[in-house]
């Protein structure tokens, strides 16, 4: 009878620690992000950036994972990085970052297609509202309408762009006569230029 009554308390006490199942599936894509940056460089090398797109655009990525890939890409750069701490209800804003004083946010979006011009203005307007910088990251094609309505504290991450900020090559922001290199060696410049009108 003791030995049943502990063995159930053990048990208890067991799933009580666990955490929530929301945690650990945040958990689970962090280190799959890992995993997966890993595997993205290792398909540029054999196959070039057409078969990064595929994999990146692939059921084996999805929004969730490819908004924690850049969050780690950025992490492994030495950048201070804030994730959320669940995925919906985020209001638009899929993680933070900082690169000395200046506060980005980010919005992630697995496109195949073109971007909507709307998601780009909805995530500029809350860019100026909380006073930050932006970097819009998106898998899929920007098109001309899109490219419009970019506000000057956002940046377009695509393409090329994309693949250096996921596979820790060489990457320049331009955001309101702000410069942010960010070299794969971690040593991030910024320079404020004025711009000749």
């Amino acid at each position: 009878m003791l030995v049943t009554v502990t063995t159930l308390w053990v048990i208890a006490s067991k799933k009580a620690r666990k955490p929530p199942f929301k945690i650990r599936q945040h958990k689970k894509k962090i280190n799959y992000s890992y995993l997966a940056l890993n595997r993205l460089k290792e398909i540029g090398a054999m196959y070039g950036p057409g078969a990064q797109f595929t994999y990146l655009r692939s059921k084996k990525i999805d929004c969730y994972t490819f908004e924690e890939m850049i969050l780690s890409a950025l992490s492994l750069r030495g950048i201070r990085v804030k994730r959320n701490t669940s995925y919906s209800g985020d209001g638009g804003l899929d993680g933070q970052f900082w690169v000395g004083n200046l506060h980005f946010l980010i919005q992630a979006k697995c496109y195949s297609g073109y971007v909507k011009a709307r998601d780009i203005r909805e995530f500029s307007h809350v860019c100026r509202q909380k006073q930050c910088y932006g970097l819009f990251v998106h898998t899929g094609k920007t098109g001309l309408l899109s490219r419009n309505v970019v506000d000057a504290a956002v940046e377009i991450v695509s393409g090329g762009k994309m693949l250096s900020l996921l596979t820790g090559g060489n990457l320049t922001i331009l955001i309101d006569n702000t410069m942010v290199a960010l070299p794969g060696d971690g040593a991030v410049q910024i320079r404020t230029y004025q711009q000749n009108l």
